[in-house]
């Protein structure tokens, strides 16, 4: 059956008739396309009408933010001056209707707290109850690694399973929690966020991750194709602005990490020189950072038998180990996935998806009494609320992986300090699964 879906600002509208009061979306933040600590954005969904941000940070009286951006029924504005932590209200004829706490991004030499998951917004109770339990882990900064939104990253999709539960009023396991009113997020898109419309479902409110999202705009340029109706491509373009396609890979400093955030899916073809120039580059202007990871989807290196033949971003392998990255999260696969520490030579990509190559293991590294990793840590985190791959009996473990966990939802918190990175994988009910330390 064929459906047709309105453009974006007729959405929101349709969704506003459906309930009560201005917010259509409650105010959230984002770190913006030139982020810092002192800097913030707070962007919101609302009816037509003429709103204010106030904000005040430390000792500093209240203060009014510029006028916000509106685009269709999503208004943005910018908040400059913070310290580690501000509060802000959202005005609307002089009266505030909405209200929160918030952090910054943590500057260099400070400890931070990350929260690290893929694989999320669908609706399922897992879902809920892994955002409750991030929030109650107090993260400093959230990292989503693709697949934000299911099926297809639709704008619908965000309204019905994401804003509701990762913004959630209320925290709790049967609700989610208000996290990203009070805490920067970033994300790097998945195959289901850059779905294109097909001819038995022809939407036109998809790429909802280019219209929601503001993130760095130092990523590459790619050749992306805008898989939107001819007659809404324009006002696609008009709302997205620059940050489609560039803001799929970007990199952004929080604390002591240098995250490198890549988009994956193949329509980014990370052989082409160009976009391996790029990486090498931001790879070796981060090299006085104490910390570096990286994220994205489709995981390199993993074990089981959903998309282990999409084995395409092993060809980045050399280019980690050459910028001396930490660690490298992934999701794609719907489980948690732990590597032994590894360098991958001369990869050769063969016409079945997988691609060959040589591999070394450090066998010796525990993350408990050794903890100095000779290569590359590669981690699977897409236990983040969609449907468990590999959850029937136990699968085969590849030489390279030394834990699996297929059987619960689960998501990373990633304590860093100068010389030390303490990791704890934690299921939706908040139970430990997986621990261990790298140090310098």
């Amino acid at each position: 059956m064929r459906r047709f879906i309105l453009p974006f600002i007729l959405t929101l509208v349709l969704v506003a008739q459906a309930q009560r009061g201005p917010l259509l979306i409650a105010p959230y933040l984002q770190v913006g396309p030139r982020p810092s600590p002192q800097t913030m954005e707070i962007w919101w969904g609302a009816r037509p009408g003429v709103y204010q941000l106030k904000y005040r940070s430390g000792t500093e009286e209240w203060r009014l933010a510029p006028a916000p951006i509106a685009q269709g029924q999503l208004f943005h504005t910018s908040l400059t001056g913070l310290k580690e932590t501000f509060e802000y209200q959202l005005v609307l004829d002089g009266k505030s209707i909405f209200s929160a706490k918030a952090r910054t991004l943590k500057p260099p030499g400070a400890d931070c707290r990350f929260t690290i998951v893929g694989d999320t917004a669908c609706g399922t109770d897992w879902e809920k109850q892994t955002a409750y339990q991030m929030s109650v882990q107090k993260t400093d900064c959230t990292v989503i690694l693709g697949d934000i939104v299911y099926n297809a990253g639709r704008q619908s999709e965000y309204l019905r399973y994401f804003f509701p539960v990762y913004n959630s009023s209320q925290a709790g396991a049967s609700t989610g929690a208000p996290l990203l009113r009070s805490v920067p997020f970033l994300a790097a898109p998945g195959n289901h966020d850059v779905n294109p419309p097909s001819e038995r479902e022809p939407y036109t409110d998809g790429y909802a991750y280019f219209l929601f999202w503001s993130q760095p705009l130092n990523g590459p340029d790619t050749d992306r194709p805008v898989y939107q109706p001819a007659s809404n491509r324009a006002a696609f373009a008009k709302l997205a602005g620059p940050r489609y396609p560039r803001m799929g890979s970007f990199s952004v400093d929080v604390g002591d990490v240098h995250w490198t955030l890549i988009d994956s899916n193949p329509e980014n073809d990370w052989s082409r020189p160009a976009l391996r120039q790029w990486l090498k580059d931001d790879l070796k202007a981060a090299q006085k950072a104490k910390w570096r990871f990286v994220g994205f989807h489709h995981s390199p290196f993993s074990s089981g038998e959903h998309h282990f033949r999409e084995q395409h971003m092993r060809l980045l392998a050399p280019v980690f180990e050459q910028g001396k990255v930490d660690i490298v999260f992934a999701g794609h696969m719907h489980n948690y996935q732990r590597t032994r520490p590894l360098t991958f030579a001369n990869p050769r990509p063969l016409s079945d998806g997988t691609v060959s190559g040589q591999f070394a293991l450090d066998k010796g590294f525990d993350g408990v009494k050794s903890t100095r990793p000779r290569g590359v840590i590669y981690l699977v985190d897409g236990g983040g609320g969609a449907y468990l791959h590999d959850s029937e009996g136990q699968p085969v473990l590849q030489p390279y992986t030394v834990k699996m966990e297929s059987h619960e939802h689960s998501f990373t918190v990633c304590d860093v300090t100068p010389t030390r990175v303490t990791m704890r994988q934690l299921t939706s009910l908040g139970r430990e699964i997986d621990r261990f330390v790298v140090e310098r």
